[in-house]
Parts: C-alpha cells; sequence; structure tokens
C-alpha cells in the first residue's frame, strides 16, 4: 500500500463522508486496508495522550496564575525574544482595562484570555485527556 495520497478536497472536512475522509487520509476502516497495525496505533495514541497532558498543565498553569491577580484579563506574550528596544516583555500581564485588552486582541503575538476563555481551554484539553486515556487503557487491556 503506498503511503502518499490526495490530500487536495473538493469541500471541508466536515461535509465529507466517513469513508471519503478515510480515502483522503489514505486509509480505510477495514483492518487490511487500513495502512497501520495495532502497535502503531497505540504508539500514535500514546503519543497524543502526552501531548494532551502537556497542554492540560500549560492552561492549568495559565489558570492558576490568572486567579490570585484578580484582573478581568491576562495577556499572554506568544512571541519570542525582544520587542525590537532590548527589552523583553513580560510574558503575561494582567489588566482590566477593557480597551487595552481590546487593542491587544489585534496583535497575533498576543492571547489575550478571560477567565471564562481559559476554563473552556481547560475543559477542552480535560476532554481530550480523558479519551485518550480512556481508549489507550482500552487497548492496552485487550
Amino acid at each position: 500500500m503506498s503511503t502518499r495520497h490526495d490530500t487536495r478536497l473538493d469541500r471541508p472536512v466536515e461535509r465529507l463522508t466517513d469513508n471519503e475522509l478515510l480515502a483522503a487520509c489514505g486509509t480505510a476502516e477495514e483492518p487490511e486496508r487500513r495502512g497501520f497495525d495495532d502497535a502503531t496505533q497505540v504508539r500514535v495514541l500514546a503519543h497524543e495522550l502526552v501531548a494532551a497532558r502537556g497542554r492540560l498543565g500549560y492552561y492549568r498553569a495559565l489558570y492558576a496564575a490568572f486567579l490570585p491577580e484578580g484582573r478581568r484579563y491576562m495577556i499572554e506574550n506568544l512571541a519570542d525574544g525582544d520587542d525590537g528596544s532590548g527589552n523583553v516583555p513580560g510574558k503575561l500581564t494582567f489588566t482590566s482595562d477593557d480597551d487595552e485588552a481590546e487593542e491587544l486582541a489585534d496583535n497575533d503575538a498576543v492571547m489575550v484570555w478571560t477567565e471564562e476563555l481559559l476554563l473552556d481551554a481547560l475543559r477542552q484539553q480535560l476532554t481530550l485527556h480523558d479519551y485518550f486515556t480512556d481508549l489507550l487503557g482500552e487497548l492496552l487491556a485487550a
């Protein structure tokens, strides 16, 4: 089976049928046609669980930094290095100024967090973490 496949799609992924999606990715539902074995699947899922754990830890750390500040917004600087002035800007700053947060939100190198956004990110990562944990638990027990 070839490992190369045509990934150009004629419509968005969410509108593809299951079989169309699998075919576009060079795989199939039937084990003999899917292009990978059970051991490979388990390795990939283990990798994804470790990645989910890392993201969950990251968002937990952000939330732990956000809570005690008592501000409406947490500004996360996503840029590496200095800002051109020779100064290295803070990675996390906090504000309750709506205008400042709105202005910074247009900057691609900045993430403006509210408690609600951060809790939503935590929920999403916890869902992924639990999914991969449960799935791997079932596969490794079999």
